[in-house]
């Protein structure tokens, strides 16, 4: 799982509007920045990292997107003759009709994507195009849940079948922790869609119609959801299968003993992790925001759900904020002053991204690289914010500079991080696969 962001935090501070910024502009300063050079800086974009590939049967990627435009295709036949007694005005129609257009949108750019980012594509082509049939349902009415509570039943039946089939053997310990952390996720995926399709048909005897409806799309769409995602999971699991020799020990233990020693190790690191005072520079505080890490409680209920995959992916983001922690200078940090110093702590984000691209060895380490990346994307927004501040009023440049300088920070720590954190996890799982 991946971090969660800070935007109560965020959002706290932009609500309190003036009274907050009269404060901060006081330890800040108001300086000024060129929004025609930040421009310039920003059109070099950031060199995306894939995620790692799975692996898949050929012609499975072509196969599931068949299923999407299929499910498209009858989708736009269905509207294109509408009973007699349902109006193309109708609200639900007219949402079948954005559903049908965001799906095939979906579709069409999972054609230009990397096999990974290419299925995950067409899983919410197909999610949203469910949503459209739903939608459909409810406005040729009236909306019949028993076909659905048959669709969850059976897809109920099949996810614990998977469970049992997730694929431990590998090539490698990295490869193996990289692919059963993605299958797990897969399954866990279409346990949540099926769960929530529980909540929406419980509510779908509303008497309100407009609620009635939306729980019935809803329902529907994470059908398509669950579907999809066991699909692909099951792509994984069995791709995975003939891929390795029968002989391969599983890392399925090796995995789960793994998890439990960094789990300990873990919750000790950040249990020594000094808290932000408020007397500490607000640069600072904003650094260390983005480097936060909170306990490790999914970690606990990955492992006793035993999936010990998923566990050792929910370590590996704290790892790698502790390490990046543990590299970070605050001495060094300093409110951005001008364009030039925002400038030069992008540059630096982006060349730690680039060695750590190219010195990627295995796809764990190709996760954490992305993690540092993203973190960059989010710097890169702010920025954007910081250029049409400096052209309007120009009031709030330098706390928004300040928040892209922090993102940038911390991409550029967690880049660095990226493969000591990867090293530590594999090593950790091949120790125990030795004993």
């Amino acid at each position: 799982m991946s971090p969660l962001s800070t935007p109560s935090r965020r959002a706290f501070l932009g609500a309190a509007g003036a009274i907050v910024f009269s404060g901060l502009a006081g330890c800040l300063g108001r300086w000024n920045y060129d929004a025609a050079a930040l421009e310039r800086e920003l059109q070099d974009q950031i060199m995306r990292v894939p995620p790692g590939n799975l692996p898949l049967a050929d012609g499975y990627l072509w196969s599931a997107r068949e299923t999407a435009e299929r499910s498209a295709s009858v989708l736009a036949e269905r509207l294109s003759s509408l009973p007699n007694h349902v109006s193309p005005d109708n609200p639900s129609v007219e949402r079948a009709s954005k559903h049908l257009k965001w799906g095939r949108a979906a579709i069409t750019e999972s054609t230009t994507q990397q096999s990974t980012s290419a299925m995950r594509r067409v899983r919410e082509a197909r999610t949203t195009l469910g949503r459209g049939h739903g939608w459909l349902d409810t406005a040729v009415g009236p909306a019949e849940t028993d076909g659905l509570r048959e669709q969850h039943t059976n897809l109920v039946r099949a996810l614990a079948r998977s469970w049992t089939g997730v694929e431990y053997r590998a090539t490698t310990v990295s490869v193996g922790i990289y692919v059963a952390s993605v299958t797990e996720q897969l399954l866990s995926e279409a346990a949540s869609s099926l769960e929530s399709v529980d909540q929406a048909l419980d509510g779908v005897d509303s008497t309100d119609d407009e609620k009635r409806a939306r729980l019935f799309a809803a329902a529907a769409a994470e059908i398509a959801h669950a579907r999809a995602a066991l699909a692909d999971a099951n792509a994984v699991i069995g791709r995975q299968r003939t891929q390795v020799f029968e002989g391969t020990p599983s890392l399925r233990d090796p995995m789960t003993v793994a998890a439990r020693n960094l789990l300990e190790t873990t919750e000790a690191d950040i249990e020594s992790v000094t808290p932000v005072s408020d007397d500490r520079p607000w640069v600072v505080r904003e650094v260390l925001d983005e480097l936060s890490v909170r306990p490790p409680r999914d970690v606990r209920d990955a492992l006793g759900a035993d999936r010990p995959a998923t566990a050792l992916s929910n370590l590996r983001w704290r790892r790698q904020r502790l390490t990046a922690r543990e590299r970070l200078d605050t001495d060094t940090l300093s409110v951005p002053k001008s364009s030039e110093a925002l400038v030069s702590s992008r540059r630096a984000a982006l060349d730690a991204l680039q060695q750590a691209r190219s010195n990627v060895g295995d796809p764990v380490e190709q996760t954490c690289v992305r993690q540092a990346q993203l973190k960059a994307i989010n710097g890169d927004r702010d920025l954007e914010n910081v250029v049409s501040e400096a052209r309007s009023t120009g009031a709030r440049t330098t706390k928004l500079a300040t928040e892209a300088y922090a993102r940038y920070v911390a991409a550029r720590t967690l880049a660095e991080a990226a493969k000591p954190t990867a090293t530590r996890l594999t090593q950790a799982v091949a120790n125990e696969l030795g004993r």
